[in-house]
Formats: structure tokens, sequence, C-alpha cells
């Protein structure tokens, strides 16, 4: 083969094993890949948290609909940012889509009461919906 045919040649096979690794990572991502290709984590711990204006809350938790389980995150308030749930009720939650309700009180009177829904894959939960900030009276 001569140098000017060798060249257009190298760029087809680069730009043909480029594009079918992007589609064998696009599939893995999808979840359609080999089930016997190991998982590979990243090691962040995620925790889904709600902002909350206009003053702390005393008491919250987080109420998971489908089985009516009361979750106290032990996860530390950080200024006004409340956790609703994070990456240890990921084994529970492994493969679903569920609500969960964040209900918040302040002297014993309920001031929040937000609806989320939350789904998990092998390695971390992950918000589908819900709100990002409220606002209290």
């Amino acid at each position: 083969m001569n140098k000017s045919r060798i060249y257009p040649f190298l760029l087809t096979v680069f730009f043909a094993s480029f594009l079918t690794s992007c589609d064998y990572l696009k599939d893995l991502l999808n979840g359609n890949g080999d089930p016997n290709d190991p998982i590979i984590c990243t090691d962040e711990f995620r925790t889904i948290g709600l902002e909350i204006e206009g003053g702390e809350l005393d008491e919250f938790y987080t109420i998971r609909k489908s089985t009516n389980d009361t979750i106290q995150v032990d996860f530390p308030v950080f200024e006004t940012l409340y956790p609703v749930l994070d990456d240890s009720y990921q084994e529970e939650l492994e493969g679903q889509v569920d609500e969960f309700e964040f209900v918040g009180f302040r002297e014993s009177e309920e001031l929040v009461r937000e609806l989320f829904v939350i789904k998990a894959d092998e390695c971390h939960i992950e918000k589908v919906s819900g709100p990002d900030v409220i606002t209290i009276q």
C-alpha cells in the first residue's frame, strides 16, 4: 500500500474504533451492556437535599410512600440545606423508582411536606423530580 492510501485507511480505522467504543460506553451507561461486565462506581457519596428559606426546622424526616418507612437521614444540616435521602439508602432502592415525602417541623408544627421522586442504580441514588428550594413562613 502506498503512503497516500495508508493515512486515510488509518484514519478510517481510528474513527471506526472510536465510534464503536462510544456506542459501547453509551450502552453500558443505559444499562444495555454485558451483565457479566463489572460495574464501576465512583467513590462519591450522594445526598439529595432541600434548601429551606425562611427559618430553621427542629425536626425532619423522609417517608418512603410505597412502604410508609420513616427514614432519618444521618447527615448534618448545612446552613439551610436539609438532607432528604442519601446513598446509605441506595441498596434498598436499587433498580427502582419511588416517591418520597420530606416532612419538616418547627416547635411541633408541620411546616414542610414536599414530594420527591427518587431512583437508584447499582451505585447511587438520583433525584428524578422534586423541589430544590422552598420558602416557609
